[in-house]
């Protein structure tokens, strides 16, 4: 793993936060208020890569993997609830797509341990496979029912770059990780996923590609402000006054 000596970038956690809030807020005041410019919607497609990236140096660094599920899952819940008095249907806010990206990177997690741990039973290790590959069907299936924001290529995103960090076994993990576990070999993963989500949805998606540059300048440091909760408060935030304009405008 690299030393905080070794760590280099410009950019940090925060800062990559706020430029993929940035995006995200073009896009969706391309898609609201100005639907026939088309350049909002193109600027928007940088945001969703980045947070797929964040979401996955999160689950990679958070202390309490239950707590940051459950929260993840419980403003997913809140906000959901929001959109459905808003306007009934089964359209999923982004926060879904990223609840069911940590379940599968949580289950990823799991079956690495047990795969890779000396003392870890067979049947430990059966679990671990079922777990992640019954997780990623299960995405697979809830994107035929929902309409998942980015669909199941974009809640398995975050999962790319999580394949390559290391797991916590028993003993001493994989030599092959310290290669692997690397921001350079993370961003290729990001780029891949990206990739498959706009061979999926096509059209200005391949667009998403154009994030890429922009987290090799990560630094993989967090920055000075604590912002631990503030994408799930400018999420609907933003949304809201999005609305709110729209309905003034109207």
């Amino acid at each position: 793993m690299p030393t905080e000596s070794q760590k280099t970038g410009i950019l940090s956690n925060n800062a990559l936060k706020i430029l993929a809030s940035l995006f995200m807020i073009s896009d969706h005041v391309g898609v609201i208020l100005f639907p026939n410019i088309l350049w909002l919607r193109i600027v928007g497609r940088l945001a969703f890569p980045i947070f797929a990236y964040l979401i996955a140096e999160g689950a990679k660094h958070t202390r309490s993997k239950v707590r940051h599920f459950l929260t993840m899952f419980a403003f997913a819940l809140v906000i959901q609830v929001v959109y459905f008095i808003y306007q009934p249907s089964n359209e999923m806010s982004v926060l879904v797509t990223f609840t069911l990206s940590l379940a599968v990177i949580y289950a990823l997690e799991f079956f690495k341990s047990a795969l890779f741990s000396a003392s870890a039973k067979t049947s430990k290790k059966l679990l671990g496979a079922l777990l992640f590959f019954g997780s990623i069907a299960a995405v697979c299936a809830l994107s035929l029912v929902l309409d998942l924001d980015y669909g199941a290529e974009g809640a398995l995103l975050p999962v790319f770059p999580a394949l390559f960090t290391t797991p916590k076994t028993d003993g001493e993990p994989p030599a092959i990780f310290s290669q692997l576990d690397t921001k350079c070999f993370r961003i290729i993963a990001t780029a891949l996923g990206t990739l498959a989500l706009a061979i999926a949805d096509g059209g200005i998606q391949y667009l998403g590609l154009c994030a890429i540059p922009l987290l090799f300048l990560y630094s993989e440091q967090r920055g000075r402000l604590k912002m631990k909760y503030f994408f799930y408060i400018f999420y609907p935030a933003h949304l809201l006054l999005i609305y709110a304009i729209s309905m003034m405008i109207n």
